[in-house]
C-alpha cells in the first residue's frame, strides 16, 4: 500500500517498502508514526506470551566516542589489511575506495569494472538511497592497487569478489573492516560506514562547504552534508594523503 494512500481509516500494519514511496513530509512521519506503533505493539504481544526479550542494541554514542576516523587511523587500517590473509590486495583496496569516494558498503559490491576508466583515471559513482551519480578522480595509488586487482580477477565484472569469483557480501566488507581494525590497534569498533563519515569530515575540515560535500556524497538533501563538522585533528593536505595511504 502506498504512503499516499494512508487516512484516517488507514490499517496500523505498512509493509517496510512503502517508506521509498514517501513523497511528502507527511507521508514520511505517517510511516514512521505506523512503524513505532507495531514496534510497541509486537513488544507487548511478545511479553504477554512470557517471552524473553532480546536485549536493546546499544546506541552508538556507548560504544564508541566518534563515528569517523582521522587520516592516520585510516592509514593504519589499510596497512593492517595490507599484510594479513590471501585477499590483502583486495582488502586493503576495499578500505582504500570506501574512504576515498565516501562509498557504503552495498555501494562498495556493486562497483563494476564499467565504472572504472584506465585512460582518464576516473570512477563513475553510482549512489544508493536515491543519491546523485557523480564521477570522482582516482589517485595514482588507487589505479595501481585497481590494476593488480584487475588482472586477479579479469573474467569477472565485479571489483571486488570473493574466492569463488562472486561479488562480495555487505557483511564481508563489515567482517574485513572490523578486522583490520583490530589488527591496526584501534579501540573502538569500527564499522565500514565509518569510512564515508571520515570523508565528509576531512572534507570539511579542509574547507570544503556544505554544496561541495553534497555534490562529492551525492546528497540529495544539503542539511545532510550539514553533519559534517570541522575537526581539527582531520585537517591534512590531499596530495600528501595520497602519498601516505
Amino acid at each position: 500500500m502506498p504512503c499516499s494512500a494512508l487516512g484516517e481509516n488507514a490499517p496500523l500494519w505498512i509493509p517496510r517498502y512503502t517508506k521509498l514511496e514517501c513523497k511528502t513530509a507527511q507521508e514520511k512521519q505517517i510511516h514512521q508514526v505506523n512503524r513505532m506503533v507495531i514496534t510497541q505493539v509486537a513488544i507487548l504481544m511478545e511479553r504477554s506470551k512470557g517471552r524473553q526479550l532480546p536485549p536493546n542494541k546499544p546506541k552508538n554514542i556507548d560504544r564508541r566516542e566518534r563515528e569517523y576516523l582521522t587520516p592516520e587511523e585510516v592509514a593504519l587500517l589499510i596497512e593492517a589489511a595490507r599484510n594479513i590473509g590471501r585477499h590483502a590486495t583486495r582488502d586493503a583496496t576495499i578500505i582504500l575506495i570506501a574512504y576515498r569516494h565516501g562509498l557504503r558498503p552495498g555501494e562498495i559490491v556493486n562497483l563494476n569494472w564499467r565504472n572504472i576508466d584506465f585512460e582518464t583515471q576516473t570512477i563513475q559513482v553510482i549512489r544508493l538511497k536515491h543519491g546523485r551519480e557523480s564521477v570522482h578522480e582516482l589517485g595514482s595509488d588507487e589505479l595501481e592497487a585497481l590494476r593488480k586487482l584487475q588482472v586477479k580477477y579479469l573474467a569477472n565484472e565485479y571489483v571486488f569478489c570473493s574466492e569463488r569469483k562472486r561479488p562480495l557480501k555487505k557483511r564481508a566488507v563489515h567482517t574485513i573492516v572490523a578486522r583490520a581494525a583490530l589488527l591496526a590497534g584501534i579501540e573502538f569498533p569500527v564499522h565500514p560506514h565509518m569510512l564515508r563519515h571520515s570523508k565528509g569530515h576531512q572534507l570539511a575540515a579542509d574547507g570544503a562547504d556544505s554544496r561541495s560535500i553534497q555534490q562529492y556524497f551525492g546528497h540529495r538533501n544539503i542539511g545532510s552534508a550539514g553533519l559534517y563538522r570541522t575537526q581539527p585533528e582531520l585537517k591534512c593536505d590531499m596530495s600528501s594523503e595520497a602519498e601516505e595511504l
